[in-house]
């Protein structure tokens, strides 16, 4: 673990870098600087895995460390000082000066938590974007004698009729797809493209028309072909609807 540490005044940060070799042997390297200003160069050679930062460390420039998204920042002032969010940091805790023992143990008790919660997970997460990243470019699908591929870009919706699954391309040929529940088709489709509208459409945004508010933050999505029954999507839904398709 590599820490660093800006504080003004040397004795309070020599303190500081003392308890946190107390309590943690796994700290590689603790750096000290005086201020944010004279850390930047310091700042450049590698991002330290905690910023222990005073509060009043260049007051006048609170948002210098901004460019620092990855890497959590303890703040450091007295009880009474202003609270951590103005300063648009990456505020990953607060602690009153002088730091107590208990509250730095906590801080870094999160810290380990957090982290390990990723670390443990980065397979999952590995595996979920490779997934993403290999939507399927076509899909085996079977007409009324034989099977041909269909393209995904040609499919303008999928529908899912209890436990049949259909798909109609832009010619509103409709095909029966076997082997796929609504739920599997939806992580092999490019999510860029594709949108899950409710428990029984997936659409394609390449043939949306239209959509309209309905009552109760509803909403009507209008295709490029006649669909039956209408596509709704639910107040729930809606502002994710509209984020997606790039209305906010």
């Amino acid at each position: 673990m590599k820490i660093l540490i800006i504080e003004a005044d040397h004795e309070v940060a020599l303190r500081l870098r003392q308890m946190l070799l107390d309590m943690e042997k796994s700290i590689g390297s603790i750096d000290i600087c005086s201020s944010v200003k004279l850390c930047l160069k310091q700042l450049d050679a590698g991002t330290p895995d905690i910023i222990f930062r005073d509060m009043e460390s260049d007051i006048q420039h609170p948002g210098i460390l901004n460019n620092l998204r990855l890497c959590p920042v303890v703040l450091m002032g007295p009880e009474n000082s202003i609270h951590p969010k103005p300063y648009g940091m990456n505020c990953f805790g607060y602690l009153n000066k002088p730091v107590e023992l208990h509250k730095l143990k906590d801080i870094l008790e999160k810290y380990k938590t957090i982290k390990n919660h990723f670390v443990n997970n980065i397979d999952r997460f590995i595996d979920y974007m490779n997934e993403r990243s290999q939507a399927k470019k076509r899909f085996l699908v079977k007409g009324k004698t034989d099977y041909f591929p269909l393209l995904s870009e040609d499919i303008v919706y999928i529908r899912a009729d209890k436990k049949l699954i259909s798909l109609a391309d832009k010619n509103n040929t409709r095909y029966v797809v076997e082997d796929y529940s609504l739920s599997s088709l939806e992580k092999k489709l490019d999510e860029s493209l594709f949108y899950r509208a409710n428990r029984k459409f997936i659409i394609n945004v390449n043939y949306i028309r239209r959509f309209k508010p309905l009552s109760k933050s509803r909403v009507s999505v209008e295709l490029a072909l006649p669909v039956n029954p209408e596509i709704l999507i639910s107040r729930e839904n809606s502002i994710a609807f509209k984020r997606w398709l790039g209305d906010l």
